[in-house]
């Protein structure tokens, strides 16, 4: 049976979900490789508002609202701070 590169590369960083970060979300972790990108637009719709608005009073710069919405929707309200003051990336091969 051949392994799909992907798949490989997510097995590579798969945890044990007694030692995940994420085992404070709750006692089931999903596992696998994921089908398709996830974006703060694939969020419940009251999930994304909430942690916009977070993000949003937090002075999250407009370039970093998305990823902080998935973020705090994910990780929680600690998660904003990283964004707050984050400097906007610069494109350097236009």
């Amino acid at each position: 049976m051949q392994v799909c590169p992907s798949t490989e590369y997510g097995d590579s960083w798969r945890l044990d979900p007694a030692t995940s970060l994420l085992s404070v979300c709750g006692p089931k972790t999903e596992q696998g490789n994921p089908g398709k990108p996830f974006f703060a637009r694939d969020l419940d719709p009251a999930l994304r508002e909430r942690a916009r608005t977070l993000c949003s009073r937090a002075h999250v710069s407009n370039v970093w609202l998305d990823a902080c919405t998935l973020d705090v929707a994910v990780l929680g309200d600690q998660a904003a701070a990283v964004y707050v003051g984050a400097r906007v990336p610069v494109l350097t091969n236009p």
